[in-house]
């Protein structure tokens, strides 16, 4: 279970502490159609999921599937295209990373901030700055956990066929993360402080972009694949890649995350 937010009544919590899902490592991916049609008799029938086995990821083709609810985890549905993993326990969604062989838990992938700009709120020659501090902590736990903290930037793009047409949302492109930092969650709170500026320039090439990474007090110059292309994108911060201690077979626990001491954006 994930908390957002001050805890003051940590005896009001349940116990035992409710389920965690691990991420899944090393695992031979397997496509699993739900359904099936016979191309001579043109039956349909419909395949069960398979028994939940240790270190198992499926991808689901055909049509999409129910996973059913486990403990305190209700219910999902998984579409054509996902991936779900199995811990030995239940089925659950998973996001794979990159082109490796693990694969996150979907539940524990959290939006936190999101921040959109045009030439119009980030004029030229004017300075953007963003700093939170991050606290995390597990209560009634039997492991401990990590998880990734992510600020990235992407580039929007829309649609400009058949013209005329109006004002849209084609999508964004990724850049590679301004901050991509590993956070260890344990049942003693830990504190973490990222800050993100961005400068938007000119110069005789045309307009481009600085900007400089802080964590925990210490600052560098942001790498020119992490920055913006354009002067539409968006920044996001997001929660990723969480994993729990391979040697305890049902994880539990509380996860309580706060941003703190905020700071205002700020123009120079």
């Amino acid at each position: 279970m994930i908390i957002t937010g001050g805890i003051t009544k940590v005896d009001s919590l349940p116990s035992p502490a409710l389920g965690l899902l691990p991420a899944v490592h090393d695992a031979t991916v397997t496509d699993f159609a739900p359904s099936v049609t016979d191309p001579t008799t043109e039956v349909t029938t419909t395949a069960p999921l398979p028994a939940p086995e240790p270190n198992s990821v499926l991808r689901i083709t055909g049509t999409g599937t129910s996973l059913p609810a486990f403990g305190s985890w209700p219910a999902q549905r998984a579409t054509p295209g996902q991936f779900v993993a199995s811990d030995g326990r239940l089925w659950y969604r998973v996001r794979r990373y990159r082109q490796t062989n693990s694969f996150y838990p979907e539940v524990f992938e959290r939006t936190l901030y999101t921040f959109a700009f045009t030439p119009v709120s980030l004029p030229l020659r004017e300075r953007w700055s963003f700093l939170r501090d991050f606290d995390f902590r597990m209560f009634n736990n039997n492991t401990d956990a990590v998880w990734n903290v992510v600020w990235e930037i992407g580039d929007r793009s829309a649609d400009v066929e058949p013209s005329p047409i109006g004002p849209n949302l084609q999508g964004y492109t990724w850049r590679t993360p301004l901050i991509d930092q590993q956070v260890h969650v344990t049942d003693v709170v830990a504190r973490h402080r990222f800050e993100v500026s961005l400068y938007r320039d000119v110069g005789t090439s045309g307009e481009y972009w600085t900007g400089a990474v802080g964590r925990y007090g210490k600052t560098v110059a942001a790498p020119a694949e992490t920055l913006p292309l354009t002067t539409e994108f968006v920044l996001r911060v997001r929660l990723s890649c969480f994993d729990t201690e391979n040697e305890v077979p049902d994880p539990r626990g509380f996860i309580a995350y706060y941003a703190t001491h905020p700071e205002p954006e700020i123009l120079e």
